[in-house]
């Protein structure tokens, strides 16, 4: 959707990582964590 309509997308984050075929690998994603854990 983004792609097509010629819109970019940058991620942010301390933390580096994911598979090399994502370009941005900035993200701030912690394992272990459930979403629901964080919300509170």
């Amino acid at each position: 959707m983004f792609a097509n309509n010629n819109i970019g997308i940058d991620f942010v984050g301390s933390e580096t990582g994911g598979p090399p075929s994502l370009s941005d690998q900035d993200n701030q994603g912690h394992p272990g964590y459930r979403i629901d854990e964080i919300a509170r």
